[in-house]
């Protein structure tokens, strides 16, 4: 049965809260969200199958979700069949995402689909890799190649052998690699 670990769920839900509270941290979002009006940081919603997770580490602290994992965060929503979660040892501060199996990403009318997808929050790069990657832009053009590395600060894209595909009703070109994509 799958249990949320924010809001509407006991098991899970309880278990991480608990854990994090212990540790002393909140709750945040995954992915770098600014404050709201109200000063406080959105949360992530994270539903899995199955969690562990260790805090008891002075360095390596980590959580892992297991079966069909489904994040909701304020910046984008994913579902994948595996995620590890690595928090820095001196504020269980979220620095590193790791998903795998079937990755879907979708963000502001943007996809993104890969066998292993990697976040490192410092540097706001997303790599996407194996099952050769794919990313569809809002206007229904695709990129696809060997891995895929998105930098989300700069809104900068790299692809290893790309292949593009035009959609033809959005006047093409005017997608993923346009300026005005940027």
């Amino acid at each position: 049965m799958k249990k949320s670990l924010h809001g509407w769920g006991w098991g899970l839900n309880l278990v991480f809260a608990a854990l994090l509270f212990a540790a002393g941290t909140e709750v945040e979002n995954l992915f770098s969200t600014p404050p709201g009006p109200s000063g406080k940081k959105p949360v992530s919603v994270i539903e899995a199958d199955y969690g562990s997770f260790d805090y008891g580490a002075k360095s390596n602290r980590h959580a892992i979700f297991e079966g069909n994992v489904h994040v909701l965060d304020p910046q984008m929503e994913m579902n994948c069949r595996k995620m590890l979660v690595f928090f820095a040892s001196e504020k269980n501060e979220v620095i590193r995402v790791e998903a795998f199996g079937s990755v879907h990403i979708v963000q502001q009318g943007k996809e993104a689909f890969s066998e292993k997808a990697v976040y490192t929050r410092e540097s706001g790069i997303i790599v996407l890799t194996e099952g050769r990657p794919k990313m569809k832009d809002d206007k229904g053009n695709w990129i696809e190649g060997r891995s895929i590395i998105y930098d989300t600060t700069n809104r900068m894209m790299k692809v290893e052998k790309p292949t593009i595909i035009f959609n033809s009703s959005s006047g093409g070109g005017g997608g993923l690699m346009s300026p005005s994509a940027k």
